[in-house]
């Protein structure tokens, strides 16, 4: 997931990893990871991780995860990378529109 360079990481890291370790597919033994894997020149791209016993616990861990994340860095204010390319491919911060053309009565 991406943060805005504004996030205070070490809330976001702190947070996003008591919520991996809550969860039930998390084996108990094993502590959850937090990367700092890359920084764009618009955000911050965070991975979290924790260990499994199945793939299928992975998949189920995985999508909570994502939820659970997205649901808490809303109630923080996080923002997250939102990055809009208009028509013409200019960046920019609003979402792409389409005028719809004129039709021509025959």
């Amino acid at each position: 997931f991406w943060v805005s360079y504004d996030a205070d990481l070490e809330l976001v890291k702190e947070r996003t990893m008591e919520i991996a370790a809550a969860s039930e597919y998390v084996l108990e033994n094993f502590e959850t990871d937090f990367w700092v894997m890359d920084l764009s020149k618009d955000s911050v791209e965070c991975w979290v991780a924790g260990w499994v016993n199945s793939p299928g616990n992975a998949w189920l861990f995985r999508s909570q995860l994502r939820m659970d994340i997205a649901i808490e860095l809303r109630k923080l204010g996080v923002k997250t990378h939102m990055l809009h390319v208009n028509e013409t491919g200019a960046q920019s911060g609003k979402p792409v529109t389409r005028k719809k053309a004129a039709r021509k009565k025959t």
